[in-house]
């Protein structure tokens, strides 16, 4: 939610950034942009548990209603989401190549 006469939400930036976005606005049954406040937007802890599974199943990256209730924007969700995908990633690589 926006406060009378605050600038225009920006796009979310890139598929991570749109599919949370989305995410966000489909659950709470609002338009969303990248830093609107999960409580502004009517959010609670039921929805944020629900946005968790529905994010985790998409992205296949871990995610809790925790996550959601503390980072509170898409965008700062989307931040936290990057983060585990670079580490996941990451991991992978120092892992090195599966053998069979």
């Amino acid at each position: 939610a926006r406060l009378p006469g605050a600038p225009a939400p920006s796009a979310p930036q890139g598929p991570r950034a749109e599919a949370v976005t989305e995410a966000f606005a489909a659950l709470l049954g609002v338009a969303a942009s990248p830093d609107d406040d999960f409580f502004a937007l009517g959010g609670h802890s039921l929805v944020a548990v629900r946005l968790a599974e529905q994010l985790r199943a998409e992205l296949e990256l871990p995610v809790t209603g925790l996550d959601v209730l503390q980072a509170r924007t898409p965008r700062a969700l989307t931040a936290l989401l990057d983060e585990r995908a670079a580490r996941q990633s990451a991991a992978r690589a120092a892992r090195g190549p599966v053998r069979s």
